[in-house]
């Protein structure tokens, strides 16, 4: 059970490192692009999501649901049998990860999130990479780029593929999304529900042992 945290926890890891390293250079770019799409605009798409380090790697099937400047919803499914591992979710005011297989989770506003990885982060920087307006780059710990574009008509395109590359003290790890069939539509819950009776709630001190544990097997 406890791969399964470990995996949603280093998608949030990958996630908080891709903002810190383009908020500077998206805003740069924001003020020369149009993009086409408008506020309340619905995605869904599938999505595979790949995560290698050295020999070991894990794939994660599931969904990329998004609602222009309010949620981006990532479900996560694993095996044949597309068990389902965990969400995670976030809006404008907060970061919401769910594991389905272990009964937890954990909601935390970026201000915590931010004072977690030391840098400042915020739900429209992350929002960029997934609809398409980060732009490729490259800084001393990490590159990403993209893998495509779906063209979905007036001038409006959606990533096809994110490939994100992370390398700190001499380790290297792999995060690849590939993402396809494209629908806009709106018919899904944009807010995932919680029994918090039957689920445990995480602290962000909690997770960030979590973290230090990923980054000591890497």
């Amino acid at each position: 059970m406890m791969k399964y945290r470990y995996i949603l926890l280093t998608v949030i890891a990958v996630l908080s490192m891709m903002s810190c390293s383009s908020s500077r250079k998206a805003a740069r770019q924001e003020a020369q692009t149009t993009y086409g799409w408008n506020t309340g605009d619905c995605v869904t798409q599938r999505s595979n999501l790949v995560l290698k380090s050295g020999n070991r790697s894990v794939s994660l099937g599931g969904s990329l649901r998004m609602k222009r400047d309010d949620v981006i919803q990532m479900n996560l499914t694993y095996g044949f049998l597309s068990i389902n591992v965990g969400t995670l979710e976030l809006t404008q005011d907060s970061v919401l990860f769910v594991s389905r297989m272990t009964k937890q989770y954990t909601r935390s506003s970026y201000d915590e999130v931010s004072l977690l990885v030391g840098k400042s982060i915020t739900f429209n920087d992350i929002q960029k990479y997934f609809w398409g307006e980060a732009g490729d780059g490259k800084t001393a710990v990490m590159s990403w780029k993209y893998n495509g574009f779906t063209d979905m008509g007036n001038g409006r395109r959606l990533p096809a593929g994110l490939e994100v590359n992370v390398r700190a003290s001499g380790r290297s790890a792999d995060a690849t999304i590939q993402l396809s069939n494209p629908k806009e539509e709106s018919d899904w819950s944009q807010r995932t529900r919680i029994n918090e009776k039957s689920y445990d709630r995480l602290t962000l001190e909690q997770v960030a042992k979590l973290l230090l544990n990923i980054v000591n097997k890497i």
